[in-house]
């Protein structure tokens, strides 16, 4: 249930953050921190509805590593999301060198996905069905 909830919170804060960052800090910022702003809002996007699958996935097939990729993907949203947001608003350098290490937490997360999915659902088969 608490995955569901910071889900729920993470969709909330996507759509805030972009709407902000479109009609408010877009013309503060400058080409270049509002890039870096749209690419982390970008992936809080996709994150949040990646995580949204995975936690569904979940209920229908209980696995730890769906459980693993959610809290990996939970992971890459601080700190890759969060912490492009706080530097393009702050333009401190510190908080851009931790987007990396989101960065890799999110490609657990889908490792995590991948890897469980196979074993939830028996596998890779080649006879041409889904």
């Amino acid at each position: 249930m608490r995955f569901f909830i910071a889900a729920g919170v993470s969709g909330f804060l996507a759509v805030f953050f972009g709407a902000f960052g479109s009609h408010i800090l877009k013309a503060s910022l400058g080409e270049k921190f509002f890039s870096v702003f749209q690419t982390a809002n970008q992936y809080h996007f996709w994150h949040t509805l990646a995580l949204l699958a995975v936690l569904l996935l979940r209920v229908y097939k209980p696995q730890k590593l769906f459980t693993a990729s959610a809290i990996s993907f939970l992971v890459g949203l601080i700190l890759f999301s969060a912490s492009l947001y706080l530097y393009a608003v702050t333009q401190q350098r510190a908080f851009a060198l931790l987007a990396p290490f989101g960065g890799a937490s999110f490609m657990l997360g889908w490792l995590f996905l991948t890897l469980g999915s196979i074993r939830a659902f028996g596998g890779v088969h080649t006879s041409g069905s889904v």
